[in-house]
């Protein structure tokens, strides 16, 4: 019964879950039912925190509907998710990428793109770059108020001097002006706004 089932043996239930293999998807069987087979890999945290959170969201509805007086998943943590995929482009991804963005409307597009390849810079941190900020004789960037609040300087490899040198505003001095804002606001650039306010949540 649902009134006997403890913290304890949810936990073990848990734990002999988290020692399993991951499963994949196998087909179709004869019977028309989806078929599943073992792999060589651990069942991620993530998937355990799933089996968790179906479990107690089971247990609390069964509390709201009065079958229960407590629920025993009260007091499991979590586990600690670490599922981030670390994953480089290669020299021919690469390259096809800058050469859509010679396609784009926008013309600072490329230089965006250059920069985060060659800085490792957040969206956000590159939005907020200034002209004042590029220091083209030690080749360097201040980034100002990053994500951790500090300033930081990265250096600039050459293919991202060069983009820079191709976009800096001809007028001698373009102080606190943006270095991804184009002098005149076009669509382009709304359209930019919009998606990288959104790509920003996911950082």
């Amino acid at each position: 019964m649902l009134t006997d089932v403890t913290g304890a043996e949810i936990r073990d239930a848990l734990e002999r879950y988290a020692a399993g293999k991951a499963l994949r998807g196998d087909g179709i069987g004869r019977d028309g039912k989806p078929k599943v087979a073992a792999t060589n890999r651990s069942r991620a945290r993530a998937t355990v925190n799933r089996r968790r959170a179906v479990g107690s969201g089971l247990f609390k509805f069964a509390r709201q509907r009065g079958y229960i007086q407590s629920n025993p998943f009260q007091g499991i943590a979590s586990k600690a998710e670490r599922n981030k995929r670390v994953r480089y482009l290669d020299a021919d991804e690469r390259d096809r990428l800058l050469k859509a963005c010679d396609a784009s409307t926008w013309p600072k597009l490329k230089l965006l793109m250059v920069l985060a390849l060659m800085t490792g810079a957040r969206l956000g941190e590159l939005k907020k770059l200034r002209w004042a900020d590029i220091n083209f004789e030690r080749r360097e960037a201040l980034l100002c108020n990053t994500k951790n609040g500090d300033d930081r300087i990265v250096p600039l490899p050459a293919p991202a001097i060069v983009e820079l040198k191709e976009h800096r505003p001809s007028y001698h001095h373009p102080g606190s002006a943006g270095v991804m804002v184009t002098l005149a606001r076009t669509a382009a650039w709304g359209l930019f706004s919009a998606f990288s306010a959104e790509l920003e949540r996911w950082e």
